[in-house]
C-alpha cells in the first residue's frame, strides 16, 4: 500500500532491485516521498513503467536529481502531468537533454514558466519543434 511504501526508509529504498520497483503499483508508488525517490539509482529510474512515471506527483519529481531526470525515458517524460512539468525547478529542466525536451507535448511546453524557459540553452530551444514553438506564442 502507499502507507507501507511510504514507511520505508531511504536506506531500505536503496536496497530495492529494479524488478522490485517495477512491481510496485502506481497507488503504492504515490506513497514514496521525494527523499525516497532521490534514493533510487538511475537504473531504477529507467525501470519505472510509463504508468508509474505518470503517477508521480510534483513533489516526488521535485526531489529527483539531474542524473535521475536524464534517465527518464521519452514515454515516461511525456507521461508527466503538466503540473509536474511546471513544478520542475529551472535547474531540473535545464538538466534535461535537448532530445528529451524535444519530446515534450505541446501541453507540457505550454505549462513551462518564464523562469524555466530562461534556463534552457540555445541548443535546447533549437531542439523544440514548430508545434512546440507555436504554443509559446499563443
Amino acid at each position: 500500500t502507499s502507507a507501507q511504501v511510504g514507511a520505508l526508509s531511504s536506506d531500505q529504498v536503496k536496497t530495492l532491485q529494479t524488478e522490485d520497483l517495477a512491481s510496485i503499483n502506481t497507488a503504492a508508488l504515490r506513497g514514496m516521498n521525494s527523499a525516497q525517490l532521490a534514493a533510487l539509482t538511475t537504473d531504477e529510474i529507467v525501470a519505472l513503467t510509463t504508468a508509474q512515471a505518470a503517477a508521480l506527483t510534483s513533489n516526488q519529481v521535485g526531489g529527483l536529481t539531474s542524473d535521475q531526470l536524464l534517465k527518464l525515458e521519452t514515454d515516461d517524460l511525456r507521461a508527466l502531468s503538466t503540473a509536474t512539468i511546471k513544478a520542475l525547478s529551472s535547474e531540473q529542466l535545464a538538466a534535461l537533454s535537448s532530445d528529451q525536451l524535444a519530446t515534450l507535448t505541446t501541453a507540457q511546453v505550454t505549462a513551462l514558466t518564464t523562469a524555466q524557459l530562461r534556463a534552457l540553452s540555445s541548443d535546447d530551444l533549437n531542439a523544440l519543434g514548430t508545434d512546440q514553438f507555436k504554443v509559446l506564442t499563443s
